[in-house]
């Protein structure tokens, strides 16, 4: 069956849309985890106080642009990055939602008093990360396992198939593996 242009068109943008959706997930998890870390380290110690100075409008501005422009650049890079890259995948997510909760959770953490609290932000942000990872390498042992399962299933059909040829035609067949390419 031929593909029209209407087809076309919404296979790329459903790509593109679901690749900026990912990207999007990615960093709202990386954000939600840098969160979470500042949150245990403002529970334990005396809550959240960034340090402003002075009654300038642009140092009280200032954690906004400390923050929001390295952000933004990572962000901006990354995204073109992404969208136009065909080798992103579930470490590629995992790697950018990790960098996304070290910046959100470096960037934020003057705004933590005290020695202890700090400890605890830094172990939960290190916690969460190590169970990001746990679960990119639980979710590709589950996609490695799923492709062999796969690939013996049609090792074999294969076979059977290379049986019924010769059963039916007298037809030899050879698998890669009788040609010892495999």
């Amino acid at each position: 069956m031929k593909a029209g242009i209407i087809d076309i068109l919404l296979d790329a943008f459903g790509w593109v849309g679901g690749k900026a959706a990912l990207f999007y997930l990615a960093i709202f998890t990386g954000a939600g985890m840098g969160a979470l870390a500042l949150l245990a380290g403002m529970k334990v110690g005396k809550g959240f106080d960034y340090p402003i100075t002075g009654d300038n409008p642009i140092a009280q501005a200032a954690p906004g642009f400390v923050v929001g422009v390295p952000q933004f650049a990572l962000l901006f890079g990354v995204a073109l990055w992404w969208v136009r890259s065909e080798k992103v995948g579930v470490r590629s997510w995992a790697v950018i939602a990790g960098v996304e909760a070290a910046l959100v959770t470096l960037f934020l953490l003057p705004g933590i008093s005290g020695v202890f609290p700090l400890i605890v932000t830094m172990t939960v942000l290190i916690a969460e990360t190590v169970i990001l990872a746990k679960g990119v390498i639980a979710f590709r042992v589950l996609q490695v396992r799923r492709w062999e399962e796969d690939a013996a299933a049609r090792l074999v059909e294969n076979a059977h198939r290379r049986e019924d040829l010769l059963a039916r035609f007298g037809t030899v067949n050879s698998s890669a593996a009788d040609l010892g390419i495999s």
